[in-house]
């Protein structure tokens, strides 16, 4: 079976079935503390979060607001505030983090769960052609591969990197699975995810290395 989260577009496009992407079956042991540095990690099924490619999320007509993000998961354990943006960052039991990015209206701009930012090194045994979504999620245990439409045998995944870049990979459906066609490295992640982060909420996601 894929390790990777599917959905087509069609579907994509339902409110509800939005939610289940992003926050749904989740289960918490939230504070109700008013600081914005808590400790407990929540926990949360793996397959809740799905980290959306910035080429779909960008074109979505819609977005949740931080009141909706905390009625379903809880207080963050991180809140920063910047200029022009916040985030907060979310601890899950299994090690990773989930950190939602909001406009200054307070409307999600992105979500994204990891353990950490990887290197370009981590993709060097992906083969075009070869390689499939199941190997891709040995490196990224996270990622959604996102089916376009149930008659288009196409997906494509975004991966962050430890270079403020993003990995992008296609793939086709061949042989009842999803084969890697296309692997592009963006030097520039336009989300600018990890340049958003200040430095100490960076080094969470580099102490592996």
């Amino acid at each position: 079976m894929d390790h990777s989260f599917k959905i087509s577009f069609r579907a994509f496009s339902k409110i509800s079935l939005f939610i289940s992407l992003l926050i749904l079956i989740v289960v918490l042991t939230g504070s109700d503390s008013s600081a914005n540095i808590q400790t407990t990690p929540i926990d949360l099924n793996k397959s809740s979060v799905s980290n959306i490619p910035y080429s779909i999320r960008s074109s979505m007509s819609f977005a949740f607001h931080k009141a909706e993000i905390e009625k379903q998961l809880g207080k963050a354990d991180i809140t920063r505030r910047m200029k022009g943006y916040s985030y907060e960052i979310r601890n899950v039991s299994d090690g990773s983090h989930i950190f939602i990015m909001y406009m200054s209206s307070s409307y999600v701009s992105d979500v994204w769960r990891l353990t950490h930012l990887l290197s370009l090194d981590s993709f060097s045994k992906i083969t075009i052609g070869e390689s499939t979504v199941s190997d891709v999620g040995k490196i990224d245990p996270y990622f959604m591969e996102f089916n376009y439409s149930d008659q288009q045998k196409v997906a494509t995944s975004e991966h962050k990197l430890d270079d403020d870049g993003v990995m992008i990979i296609s793939y086709t459906h061949s042989n009842n699975t999803w084969v890697v066609d296309s692997i592009e490295h963006t030097k520039q992640d336009p989300s600018a995810f990890a340049a958003k982060l200040l430095p100490e909420d960076k080094e969470l996601l580099l102490e592996d290395y």
